[in-house]
Parts: structure tokens; C-alpha cells; sequence
């Protein structure tokens, strides 16, 4: 059983990415904790590419109702 995430914003999980990249970089964690960080890193990138993708489609569906109505009204 998967333990549920608590909701981030686009910003938070940003900020998550960006520290466990930080943390990597610097070469200085112990192996298990580095395999953590790159999991997080992992996660936090999925989720910032999943809240990307359903942006970019709010978006479409509201420009192809304004492209839409501007047509009608030509």
C-alpha cells in the first residue's frame, strides 16, 4: 500500500527538486541518503511535469473557447 503524498503546489515541489539536486551535487551524503534524495528528486520532478501538462491543457481548452467565440463573432 502507497502512502499518500500531501498535496504540494507547482512551487513547493520546485523547491524540493531544486534542495535534493543541491544535496547530490555537493557529493557529500552517505549512499542510502543520497539513493533518497535522488528518489524525492525523481518524484518531485514527476509531479512538477504532471501539474505542467494539465496546465498546458486548462490552457488549450480556454484558448480554443476564446479562438471559438471569436470566430462566431467575425
Amino acid at each position: 500500500m502507497s502512502e499518500q503524498q500531501p498535496t504540494l503546489t507547482f512551487e513547493q515541489a520546485m523547491a524540493n527538486l531544486e534542495q535534493a539536486l543541491k544535496a547530490l551535487s555537493q557529493g557529500e551524503l552517505p549512499l542510502e541518503e543520497a539513493g533518497e534524495q535522488y528518489k524525492l528528486g525523481l518524484d518531485m520532478a514527476s509531479q512538477c511535469q504532471k501539474m505542467l501538462r494539465d496546465a498546458e491543457g486548462e490552457i488549450r481548452i480556454l484558448q480554443d473557447g476564446v479562438e471559438k467565440a471569436f470566430q462566431m463573432e467575425e
